[in-house]
């Protein structure tokens, strides 16, 4: 009995363990099995999260990317608009009309030459061109060094070279005998006729047409420039002393020639005034020989700086200048360095009046450089306090006028011109077979611009 028992017993616990055990391994296989589930969900959210992740990445990088790309085209299209911007204005205000600015800046540099040779005390106007030209030549023979170009110019231009280089230092040595014997007033007036001479003979040599615009300018030109230096034998005013800048020992001594120092005096001015007009001709031929400027600067110092030595010295010799060098010694260093910047600045005046030609008629460029006179008058209020009355102001007005009616006349004419080819293309029609005659109805509009525009 107890041995049944025992196995009874050891079947319930043998049982009791069997079933502990499965049911433990249905609690581990629970386990496992929600073990297993937790790491699928848990992999299933974190690879969401990656993917989310991942898209969110994408998308701000695709963001940026694109903001990236939207930002560059606006910044070429600002560029551009920009660059465009710019060359429009080039364009539009600059290379139609570079040739009156180049001839401004002429005008201009050579007017603040004179205010700086008139501080000069002691030195004589060959004094300065002397150091003009050695500054000229210096500065040119460096440039055409550095540009592998010869000092002697084409070979084909020799010959306009030596003519314009001979015309523009004999304009130097006649102004200056002109100021010895009459008044620098009379002598500016009469100088500023060059405008009159330039344009006829660009009209006969260089068949360059005048226009109604031009004989206007050169009229309102020509009395600024008579208000401005009031010439004695037009205005019959005193002699005022004018003179006081150039040269404390500046005299002109007494001979049997003082009824005929008038009439020399203004021959001389209007010998010099003919040199200019000639000049300026060959520059113009020059530039449209498409000879680089340098030469035409350089050639004038071939003649210019061994007449300018000679003139000195025979005005040493006859002592009208330099016969008090002991008092004269210690103004002398300023006085040179007046006329070196003066030389600088008239060396800018010969670059932009050489290349002022390439773009514009001889004659334009002769009415443009009219304005050293308003210039001067500035210039000189400004720098050396000399006061201007009415005349003067009424004068420098009228220079600027007719300075400016030229430009007017420019903007006009290129307006004109493109008026005419609008019509032309509206008569003939836009494919070319139009039978549309032009009508033969006058104007009062059409016959104003005939006379404006009309050219002879």
């Amino acid at each position: 009995m107890i041995e049944i028992l025992n196995l009874q017993n050891l079947e319930k616990k043998t049982s009791v363990q069997l079933n502990d055990s499965s049911n433990q391994d249905e609690k581990e296989e629970d386990s496992l099995l929600e073990f297993s589930e937790f790491n699928i969900l848990s992999s299933s959210k974190a690879s969401l999260r990656y993917k989310s992740q991942t898209k969110l990445n994408d998308k701000n990088i695709s963001e940026k990317g694109t903001d990236k790309l939207l930002e560059e085209p606006n910044e070429n299209a600002l560029e551009s608009n920009e660059k465009t911007f710019l060359t429009n204005l080039n364009e539009k205000l600059f290379l139609p009309y570079r040739g009156y600015y180049y001839g401004l800046i002429s005008a201009f540099s050579f007017c603040l030459s004179q205010v700086l040779m008139k501080k000069s005390k002691w030195l004589a106007g060959s004094d300065h061109s002397t150091i003009r030209y050695f500054t000229t030549f210096i500065f040119m023979a460096i440039f055409m060094k550095f540009k592998k170009m010869e000092l002697t110019g084409p070979k084909k231009k020799i010959k306009l070279l030596l003519f314009r280089g001979l015309l523009g230092s004999c304009y130097l040595i006649s102004t200056y005998f002109a100021i010895m014997l009459i008044k620098p007033s009379d002598v500016t007036s009469l100088a500023h006729s060059g405008i009159i001479i330039t344009a006829i003979m660009s009209r006969i040599f260089l068949k360059e047409k005048l226009t109604l615009a031009h004989i206007l300018s050169i009229f309102l030109t020509a009395i600024g420039v008579m208000f401005i230096s009031k010439p004695s034998f037009l205005f019959q005013v005193s002699a005022i002393n004018i003179n006081n800048n150039i040269s404390k020992n500046f005299t002109i001594e007494e001979s049997n020639f003082e009824a005929y120092r008038l009439p020399l005096g203004i021959s001389m001015t209007f010998l010099g005034s003919f040199f200019t007009s000639v000049a300026f001709l060959i520059l113009k031929k020059l530039s449209n020989s498409k000879v680089h400027w340098a030469y035409s600067t350089i050639c004038v110092t071939w003649f210019g700086f061994p007449l300018s030595i000679l003139i000195s010295i025979i005005l040493i010799k006859l002592g009208i200048y330099h016969r008090d060098i002991d008092n004269e010694i210690s103004e002398l260093p300023m006085d040179i360095f007046y006329s070196f910047l003066a030389s600088c600045l008239s060396l800018v005046t010969q670059i932009f009046l050489n290349k002022s030609f390439k773009y514009e008629d001889a004659t334009k460029i002769a009415i443009i450089k009219t304005t050293d006179v308003f210039f001067s008058f500035l210039l000189q209020f400004l720098l050396l306090g000399i006061n201007v009355d009415r005349l003067g102001i009424i004068g420098a007005m009228a220079i600027l006028v007719g300075t400016f009616f030229v430009l007017v006349y420019k903007l006009m004419n290129s307006k004109y011109e493109e008026y005419k080819r609008n019509k032309q293309a509206i008569y003939l029609g836009n494919d070319g077979g139009g039978d549309v005659t032009k009508p033969t109805k006058k104007s009062f509009k059409r016959t104003l611009f005939k006379i404006i525009f009309f050219k002879f």
